[in-house]
C-alpha cells in the first residue's frame, strides 16, 4: 500500500472500504442536515484531489495552476465571513481526520479551499517553505481575505510564502 492514498488500496476488501467511508458518514450523521451535508461534499472533495494528484504523479502542477486562478478570482471575490469560513473548516475537519479520506497539505488545501469557494467565500491555497537542518521544509494552508483558516499559527509562522504568477511559475519568470 502507497502511504497517504489507502482508499485506492485494492488490498481492502470491499467491505473494509464500505466500513471506511461509513465512519465519515456517521461523523457527518450526527450534525445538523446542512452540515452533515457539507462534510459528505468535504470526504469527496477530498478525495477527488487525492485522487488526481495520485494519477498525476503529484500535486505541485496542480496546486501552482489553482493557486495562480486564485489570485485572480480573488481580485473579483466579494466580501467574507471569517466565522462562516471557519465553521465550513471546522466540518471539512470532521471529514479530513477520518480514513479513507485524510491527506497530507496539499490535497487537504486545496478541497477547503474549494469547500470554501462553493459557499460563496473567497479562499486562497498559500504554501511556504522553511529551512531545516537537511534542507527545506513545506507546508501548503488556506487563507480567508488573509486569515488562516483550518490549520494551526504555530504550523505556519516560520515558513516564507511562495508566490505563483499566472503561468504557474515564479512572478519573476514571467
Amino acid at each position: 500500500m502507497r502511504p497517504g492514498i489507502a482508499f485506492l488500496d485494492h488490498a481492502l476488501t470491499p467491505a473494509e472500504r464500505v466500513r471506511r467511508a461509513g465512519r465519515t458518514l456517521r461523523a457527518a450523521a450526527g450534525l445538523a442536515p446542512r452540515d452533515g451535508a457539507t462534510v459528505v461534499l468535504a470526504a469527496g472533495l477530498l478525495a477527488w484531489y487525492r485522487l488526481r494528484i495520485a494519477v498525476a504523479g503529484g500535486g505541485h502542477r496542480l496546486l501552482a495552476r489553482e493557486m495562480g486562478e486564485e489570485r485572480d478570482a480573488e481580485r473579483v471575490a466579494g466580501g467574507g465571513d471569517p466565522e462562516a469560513a471557519h465553521h465550513l473548516a471546522r466540518l471539512f475537519h470532521h471529514a479530513a481526520d477520518r480514513p479513507p479520506v485524510g491527506g497530507s497539505c496539499i490535497p487537504r488545501s486545496l478541497a477547503l479551499a474549494r469547500l470554501l469557494r462553493l459557499h460563496g467565500l473567497p479562499a486562497r491555497v498559500r504554501v511556504g517553505l522553511r529551512r531545516t537542518g537537511g534542507g527545506l521544509a513545506g507546508h501548503a494552508w488556506v487563507e480567508h481575505h488573509g486569515t488562516l483558516i483550518g490549520d494551526r499559527h504555530e504550523r505556519v509562522r516560520e515558513l516564507a510564502p511562495l508566490s505563483v504568477g499566472r503561468s504557474g511559475r515564479p512572478p519573476e519568470a514571467e
